[in-house]
C-alpha cells in the first residue's frame, strides 16, 4: 500500500490535503487487513470446493473402470466413446484455475466495497469528519474563542450599521477610537 499514492488520490478528488501519519490510514489498514483475511476465507473455500470435486471425479473414473470390467467379465462388448465426441476428464486436468481465484477476489471486494457502502449509505457507523492536515511550511489559523466569535459578531453588526450614521457621528466614533 502507497500512502504518498493515496494521498494523493485523496487530495485530487476532495482537496483535503493529509498526511501520511493520519488517522485515516489506520482505517484504510484495518480495511485492507479485513479485505485480505475475506480473499484468503474465500480462496480457502473454492479450494476445498476443487479438492472435493477432484476425489469425486476420481472416484466416478474408478466405477466406471469396475462398470467396464463388470461388464467385460460378463460376456458383452464395452465400445470405448471416441476422443471427438466425449474428453476425458482425469484428475490431472481437474484443478483450480487461476481465473476462478481472481473471480472470488473480485467477488469479495466488491462485496466490501457494497457493506462499506451500505453503511455509508445509512450513516452506520458514524465516523467523524476528516481532519484537515496543513501542507509543510504554512501555517492553520486555531478556531475562534466563543469572545472572538461574539467580537466578530458585533463587528458584522457594526459594518452594516456603519453606513446609516450621519458624518458627524462617525467622524465622532473615529476620534474615540484613535
Amino acid at each position: 500500500m502507497d500512502l504518498n499514492k493515496l494521498r494523493t488520490l485523496v487530495f485530487d478528488k476532495t482537496g483535503i490535503k493529509i498526511d501520511t501519519g493520519d488517522p485515516i490510514f489506520a482505517l484504510v489498514a484495518l480495511n485492507e487487513a479485513v479485505l485480505a483475511e475475506c480473499v484468503e476465507q474465500h480462496i480457502a473455500n473454492l479450494q476445498g470446493a476443487a479438492d472435493q470435486l477432484k476425489e469425486q471425479t476420481t472416484h466416478l473414473i474408478e466405477a466406471g473402470d469396475r462398470v467396464k470390467k463388470l461388464l467385460l467379465q460378463m460376456g458383452q462388448t464395452v465400445e470405448e466413446p471416441s476422443a471427438a465426441s466425449i474428453k476425458t476428464a482425469t484428475p490431472e486436468k481437474i484443478a483450480l484455475p487461476w481465473r476462478w481465484i481472481g473471480a472470488a477476489g473480485a467477488i469479495s471486494l466488491c462485496s466490501s466495497l457494497l457493506v462499506l457502502g451500505g453503511q455509508a449509505a445509512l450513516g452506520y457507523p458514524r465516523i467523524p469528519a476528516p481532519v484537515v492536515v496543513a501542507a509543510p511550511n504554512t501555517t492553520v489559523a486555531p478556531a475562534p474563542t466563543p469572545e472572538q466569535t461574539i467580537l466578530l459578531q458585533n463587528g458584522a453588526k457594526f459594518a452594516k450599521m456603519w453606513p446609516k450614521l450621519d458624518a458627524k457621528t462617525q467622524e465622532k466614533i473615529k476620534a474615540l477610537t484613535q
